[in-house]
């Protein structure tokens, strides 16, 4: 267990700490500090069961998404013949933009 103080607010914490950190605020009734911490405590397994849930639905996007990648583009043609049509384009305005040398009158 080790305890910090928030500089900014002045809250004191106290931390459980084993495989992972358990933060508790304290307050300043020691009956009310002695129920957050065993709230805290008896929390712990709802939190691993949260934690483990979050990290399988981690795992399942993962796996969707290198699914995903494996796929070709469906828009690879449409794709092609935009940017086929934007470089065409971009060389029209480039001469467009080019300065004309000035006419010379006889």
């Amino acid at each position: 267990m080790s305890f910090y103080m928030e500089q900014a607010t002045g809250k004191v914490y106290l931390n459980l700490q084993g495989a992972t950190t358990h933060n508790v605020e304290l307050g300043t009734s020691a009956l009310g500090n002695l129920t957050r911490i065993e709230n805290a405590i008896n929390g712990i397994p709802q939190r691993i069961e949260t934690t483990r849930g979050e990290l399988e639905n981690y795992h399942n996007q993962v796996k969707a998404a290198e699914e995903e990648i494996q796929r070709p583009f469906a828009h690879a043609d449409e794709l092609k013949e935009k940017m086929e049509r934007l470089a065409k384009l971009n060389a029209e305005l480039t001469i467009q933009e080019q300065p004309q040398p000035p006419v010379q009158e006889a």
